[in-house]
């Protein structure tokens, strides 16, 4: 039996906030499931989209993180 998740379209984060994520991961010290570290390394960094999308979208991003691990080697 399918479940729904096997129909569902894949998550994607929009470019702009990969791409400022991929700078804060970039500097070695934020911890990326802490959602008030990423908040105030947006906001220290003028990342102020980012920092929105990720306050209303934690979830999503979290999920996003997990299938990143799963289809890491």
């Amino acid at each position: 039996m399918n479940t729904i998740n096997e129909y569902r379209e894949p998550l994607e984060l929009p470019e702009r906030v990969i791409q400022d994520l991929e700078r804060i991961k970039d500097l070695g010290y934020v911890n990326m499931y802490s959602k008030n570290q990423l908040l105030a390394t947006c906001i220290k960094l003028g990342y102020y989209s980012t920092a929105i999308w990720i306050s209303d979208n934690f979830y999503l991003y979290l999920k996003e993180m997990e299938k990143e691990f799963e289809s890491s080697p």
